[in-house]
Parts: C-alpha cells; sequence; structure tokens
C-alpha cells in the first residue's frame, strides 16, 4: 500500500491544525480556507482527531474533506471517555488495551482505513509525557514497575499497532508524540521512556508553544530555539533516525504585547526552515481559538496582526512543501 514519503533533507511539509472557536471548535474546510488565505500557501497535512468517546466507528467524514482538499489526514486516535484533560480513564485504560479487549474494534478500524488504500498519518498517545492525557504514566501506576506507567503505555502503543498492521492495514505511518519538556519532570516520565521505538513508529513529533495565554509577559513565554534545541537533541537521540516534525506550534495573540507573536514566529520559522535541526521534516500551526475566563486564546494567524505577513513570506520557498509526496 502507499505510504507518504519522507521530504528530502532541507524539505519541510507544511501542515495545520484548522480549528474553529470554542461555540464551534470542529475542524473544517472552511476554518482550512480560511487559514491558507491568510498564509498564502497549501497544507501538505491536516490535523483532526477520531474520539472513542464521540463513536467508535472510522470517521470518514473528518478524512474525506481533508483528502477532497489535496492534502494528507493526520488523524489522532483519542481512546478516552471524555475530551477532559487531567482525568484517568476508566474504560479505553493502558491495561485493557494490552489486554486485547478492544482487538475486534481496533481490527475493524484497520479493514475500514485500508479499504482506499488511503494514506495517511496517524498518532496514540499525544503527548504522552504531559500529565494532562490519561495515558501519561501519572494516571497508569507511574513508577511502580515494568506493567504500569511508561512500559504500560509502549506496550499498548505497540499492541496498537500490531493489531492494525496485522489486518493490512499498512497505508499508515505512525508517529510518536510527545510535549517538548516531561510534566511533570520526574524520573518516571521522561519523553524518552515512553517510546514505543523505530518498528512501530515512523515519525517523532514535538508539541512546542510559545505564550499560551492573552496576557502573557515575556517572562512567561517559551523561547522557540532554545526550547527546540533542547527537545529536538532529546529526540535525536532516539533509535531509529526517524524524521522529526513540528506537529504543533504557536503563539496567541497578546493584550500587552501585540508585536509579540509576529516576532515570536519569524524566529520560530526562520529557524525552522533553516535545516538548523536536519531531521526535522513538517511543522504545524495550531490554528484555533478558545475560551479561557472572560478572555479569548487566539491562536487563528488570520486574526493575529502582523503573523499572516510572517507566513507568507515565510513560506514562499519552494522548500516548503504544500502537497504530500507518496511513495
Amino acid at each position: 500500500m502507499a505510504k507518504i514519503k519522507v521530504p528530502s533533507p532541507g524539505d519541510y511539509y507544511h501542515g495545520v491544525y484548522p480549528g474553529g472557536t470554542e461555540q464551534n471548535p470542529t475542524p473544517s474546510l472552511a476554518n482550512l480556507t480560511s487559514y491558507v488565505n491568510a498564509v498564502g500557501k497549501n497544507v501538505a497535512f491536516v490535523t483532526c482527531f477520531h474520539e472513542w468517546g464521540a463513536g467508535l466507528a472510522f470517521p470518514w467524514p473528518n478524512l474525506n474533506w481533508i483528502v477532497d482538499s489535496g492534502a494528507v489526514p493526520y488523524l489522532r486516535l483519542m481512546t478516552r471517555t471524555v475530551p477532559k484533560n487531567y482525568v484517568a480513564e476508566t474504560t479505553y485504560t493502558l491495561e485493557a488495551i494490552v489486554a486485547g479487549q478492544f482487538d475486534t474494534i481496533l481490527t475493524q478500524w484497520a479493514n475500514q482505513a485500508k479499504t482506499t488504500a488511503l494514506p495517511f498519518l496517524c498518532e496514540w498517545g499525544t503527548e504522552a509525557n504531559g500529565f494532562w492525557f490519561p495515558w501519561n504514566a501519572a494516571h497508569n501506576g507511574a513508577d511502580a514497575g515494568a506493567n504500569f506507567g511508561a512500559p504500560l503505555f509502549q506496550q499498548a502503543y505497540q499492541h496498537i499497532v500490531t493489531i492494525v498492521r496485522n489486518a493490512g492495514a499498512n497505508n499508515i505511518s505512525w508517529v510518536f508524540h510527545v510535549n517538548y519538556q516531561d510534566n511533570p519532570v520526574e524520573s518516571w516520565n521522561t519523553l524518552a521512556a515512553y517510546d514505543p521505538g523505530p518498528d512501530f513508529t515512523d515519525w517523532i513529533a514535538l508539541s512546542l508553544y510559545g505564550s499560551q495565554s492573552p496576557d502573557d509577559a515575556p517572562d512567561d513565554w517559551v523561547a522557540f530555539v532554545s526550547a527546540m534545541n533542547g527537545a529536538y537533541d532529546i529526540v535525536s537521540q532516539l533509535p531509529g533516525q526517524r524524521p522529526i516534525m513540528l506537529s504543533e506550534f504557536g503563539f496567541c495573540a497578546n493584550d500587552g504585547n501585540p508585536g509579540e507573536p509576529a516576532a515570536w514566529t519569524q524566529v520560530a520559522l526562520t529557524a525552522i526552515l533553516s535545516n538548523r535541526w536536519p531531521r526535522l521534516a513538517a511543522f504545524a500551526w495550531w490554528n484555533e481559538s478558545w475560551k479561557q475566563g472572560n478572555e479569548t486564546v487566539e491562536f487563528h494567524v488570520q486574526n493575529i496582526p502582523g503573523v499572516p505577513q510572517v507566513f507568507a513570506a515565510q513560506l514562499a520557498g519552494k522548500t516548503v512543501l504544500d502537497r504530500p509526496t507518496i511513495e
């Protein structure tokens, strides 16, 4: 079956999560079009979700419009009952996955995934080293032994991929996705401890944000280059020479420092496209907004002064690929 080809060294897939607002958060073609119009370039891949709490059937509605747009879907398999953070999962637990309780569902899912030989990216266990998600070790016994915490996450990821591949869905490129820093910083929560390994994953992905609140002061946000340097050094030492993507990055509109989003984005995109990190092969902005108390956290490029112009200038080069290459 066809799979997504890794770009040549120095080339980069351009992607996006085209979310909406808190009132209508679902990614959509309209949201994708707004982003593309703002930055002046198409995307090679589009992030979307399959929340098991909303239904177990393969999410064709989430994928078909992405394929029709000319991009490749980047699907997040979210095995949780409710889309809430900082809570333990009670149904789709790591133990239950490893025990094979959902093998039938995963096989049915895989049979759908392979029906059109549609190549796509897929991740499970998003930001594994962040305790906000239920698959993090904090919710699974932490450092209680080989059948708990990060080792149990590894087993669950390997089990999912094995079941899906055994069903013949070899058109999926699997992604191991971590936050740029461990949270909490504990010996049992190192990102390397969660790695399912190169036999089970094709890409390694990072999340790295600058400001995430409209009232952040300069001391509150992350400096892109130094943070990326540290994360890249760690993930590039993981086995397998897998390509690396920045699957989430962004800087929200800032009320007190309105020019900072554009300045931070300029630094970030310049560094990304400089081949400073040779195995970095893809990047995607997190393009949505939501309410935080009485404030709006605004990541939409099209709504942040100066950021569309930065994107348009940086993405204009031929090294930024706006369509996927299929093997």
